[in-house]
């Protein structure tokens, strides 16, 4: 019996007409997609950005690898005691990540429209308190859309899918002006190393996203920006409390990492 999940959302454009998104979801967390009526799988954006990626953590895993290969070969159990705990680490942060996702998603939609809260908050989860004091004062000129939470996009000029977070619009002179959001949760240490930045990837993922949605004609055009949003979890020092960061995407310039990224990636499926 396969344990791939498979998923389906309507994609509206706005020339009234919609597609539908399927996504399949391995047990090792590789998505493919792919529009109704057709059996052609193309990968979503966050591996295709992953090919810009600082590589801070693989290559960390790549060193403790070849140290407990070392190790173990002179019968010392102490790196390989490092690799499962570094998993296990991984692994609980991820799980972690996602409970968060499901908080928000299911915070914006009951704050914005009359729905269920499938999954209650704990009222002493310091990470969504200082989340929540974040978006009650994230810029008052948007507008989060309830609907279009965790909602699938696809481009269907140079095919590849994804899931956008949340999707907020202004109104400008000329219509209403759309904004992508990402959550994402990460510890101190981490968000340092990025020099308080960001992981390039993660722009480049969120550029990519919009790039689908434009090039498309998506009913949420044009998108005009990004941000990745930080939940940055209590550091190990007593000082270190949880914070909440703003990172602005360069359009320009993630979207061409992006393009870049897609174009490798396509001729890796060739080779």
């Amino acid at each position: 019996m396969s344990d791939t999940i498979y998923e389906d959302q309507q994609y509206h454009l706005r020339n009234g007409e919609s597609l539908q998104i399927h996504r399949s979801t391995t047990t090792t967390g590789r998505r493919s997609y792919w529009i109704g009526g057709t059996n052609h799988k193309v990968a979503g954006a966050s591996s295709i950005a992953s090919i810009v990626s600082d590589g801070g953590f693989s290559a960390g895993m790549k060193y403790v690898e070849s140290r407990a290969k070392s190790s173990y070969e002179q019968g010392n159990r102490d790196y390989l005691d490092m690799i499962g705990k570094a998993d296990q680490e991984g692994k609980q942060a991820a799980e972690y990540g996602t409970l968060m996702h499901k908080y928000i998603a299911d915070w914006v939609a009951a704050s914005t429209i009359s729905a269920p809260v499938a999954y209650p908050i704990p009222e002493d989860n310091e990470d969504f308190n200082e989340w929540l004091k974040f978006y009650n004062n994230f810029r008052e000129d948007l507008v989060f859309i309830p609907e279009a939470s965790e909602s699938f996009c696809y481009n269907t000029v140079r095919p590849y899918g994804g899931q956008i977070d949340a999707i907020a619009f202004n109104k400008g002179q000329e219509g209403p002006e759309y904004y992508l959001i990402d959550w994402k949760t990460t510890n101190y240490k981490s968000f340092k190393n990025t020099r308080f930045q960001g992981r390039v990837e993660h722009k480049t993922q969120l550029a990519g996203y919009a790039l689908a949605l434009n090039e498309s004609k998506s009913i949420y055009t044009p998108v005009v920006g990004a941000y990745v949003i930080y939940i940055v979890r209590r550091g190990d020092e007593p000082n270190q409390l949880p914070f909440v960061v703003e990172v602005p995407v360069d359009m320009d310039l993630h979207t061409e990492l992006f393009l870049s990224a897609l174009n490798i990636s396509t001729q890796k499926r060739q080779a």
